[in-house]
């Protein structure tokens, strides 16, 4: 879905805390890279980091490169803004959590390290990002199910904006890691409601939502619970394009 959305004159921008060669950040930086305006790489894991770095400084001979920004970071929601504890059996595997989301399902936490957090609006204002109709963005989201805590926090930076300048958003949902209290999801829906269309890529079904036909209905249908609260993880895309 990723590489389908990627147009030349596009925003990307990617943030992970995970690290595994088939879903980790690096694969589809570096061919963003090749094709959007501008590629942004968040990765707060200092090997991810690293490894992601060292695999876009072998690139250097191609003019794209030069258009990858690498930041060792973390995006949070406002009350977590600062320094914040990150925790992993492994430096650099799929599973390293910021502050106490790590739990059994991630094994004996064997290594942790701090990272400074920021704001996504903060990060946009830095890298002098702005949302509007001619700039399109595409947020590609993978958080180790942080996303609970961080989607509903961007509630009132993006209804600031037209509908047309919001930024296309994917983001990977783990309930395997975390449980997605109710009153949360509701919060998530409610941001997802800031767009035409939703759809999720789950375990059990593709489902697409628009708001012609069953946004008046949202919180109430099982399907988007069913794909939020699977076994495994779902991807859902939102966007106004």
């Amino acid at each position: 879905m990723v590489l389908q959305v990627i147009v030349s004159q596009i925003i990307f921008i990617s943030f992970a805390t995970r690290f595994h060669f088939l879903h980790c950040l690096f694969p589809s930086v570096l061919y963003s890279g090749q094709f959007a305006k501008k590629t942004y790489a968040i990765e707060a894991d200092p090997v991810a980091y690293a490894t992601l770095e060292y695999n876009v400084g072998l690139n250097h001979e191609y003019e794209w490169s030069s258009q990858i920004h690498i930041e060792s970071i973390c995006i949070s929601q406002p009350s977590d803004a600062g320094f914040m504890k990150m925790q992993s059996n492994t430096a650099g595997n799929s599973c390293s959590l910021i502050g106490d989301n790590v739990i059994e399902a991630c094994g004996l936490v064997e290594h942790e390290w701090k990272v400074y957090c920021y704001t996504l609006p903060y990060v946009f204002a830095h890298w002098n990002i702005r949302l509007s109709p001619e700039q399109p963005i595409f947020i590609k989201m993978d958080i180790e199910s942080y996303e609970y805590d961080l989607l509903p926090s961007l509630y009132d930076w993006l209804i600031e904006v037209e509908s047309s300048a919001r930024p296309t958003i994917f983001v990977s949902f783990h309930p395997q890691l975390r449980e997605c209290p109710k009153e949360q999801l509701k919060l998530i829906l409610r941001v997802f409601k800031l767009f035409r269309k939703v759809s999720c890529h789950g375990d059990k079904r593709p489902l697409l939502i628009t708001n012609l036909t069953a946004f008046e209905e949202f919180e109430n249908m099982l399907l988007v619970n069913e794909c939020l609260f699977s076994s495994t993880y779902s991807d859902f895309v939102v966007s106004n394009r």
